[in-house]
């Protein structure tokens, strides 16, 4: 778990984006595979949300944010993605 922040960087677009805690644990455990669920869950405890409601407007927060500036994007079904 990223507790310190991360750098994540896009060589094709020449970009990169400084992720602070606990918005790099969101990015650690979204890389790691886990679903938005689950990492919904556990943002709750390991980032010291005051309930459920708080953690999962959280972790759609980043979700959008980042979709919107281009650094996820939802894969159709079927579809391959590097």
């Amino acid at each position: 778990m990223e507790t310190f922040g991360i750098l994540i960087v896009d060589p094709a677009r020449g970009a990169c984006c400084s992720l602070p805690y606990p918005a790099a644990a969101v990015w650690d455990l979204l890389s790691r595979g886990h679903s938005t669920s689950k990492i919904t869950t556990m943002m709750q405890y390991i980032g010291g949300f005051p309930d459920a409601g708080t953690a999962e407007s959280y972790v759609a927060d980043c979700l959008l944010t980042w979709a919107n500036a281009g650094w996820l994007r939802r894969f159709e079904e079927g579809e391959v993605g590097v």
